[in-house]
């Protein structure tokens, strides 16, 4: 007796993470239009993005301070050394510094 195969008329072209990805992307759409946030013309949609970006910024503000406080209390308790957390003080200063360069550039060039 052969073994059933799955049926690759469903799958054959189209993977199940680009499907995944499309219907993901549907209800994501529909939810948008549903709330009337995209019905409000483009100051809406850049009034929604600024807000985005904001909420973004903050939540990157607070996972460095975490980080800059856990760097400080493993430097403090021994378990570091002040070279890793003046690394560390480098590395959050320089991706907040992309990212402001980042909005400095889309400024300059949209």
């Amino acid at each position: 007796m052969k073994k059933s195969q799955p049926n690759k008329r469903l799958t054959g072209f189209v993977s199940i993470k680009q499907i995944t990805a499309f219907v993901l992307a549907l209800c994501f759409t529909q939810f948008a239009l549903a709330s009337g946030k995209l019905q409000g013309g483009l100051n809406e949609a850049q009034n929604n993005l600024t807000m985005i970006k904001t909420w973004g910024i903050s939540i990157a503000a607070v996972g460095a301070i975490v980080y800059l406080l856990w760097k400080g209390i493993e430097t403090w308790r021994g378990r570091g050394d002040w070279g890793d957390f003046g690394m560390a003080v480098v590395h959050v200063a320089l991706a907040g510094a992309a990212a402001t360069l980042a909005g400095w550039a889309f400024g300059v060039f949209a």
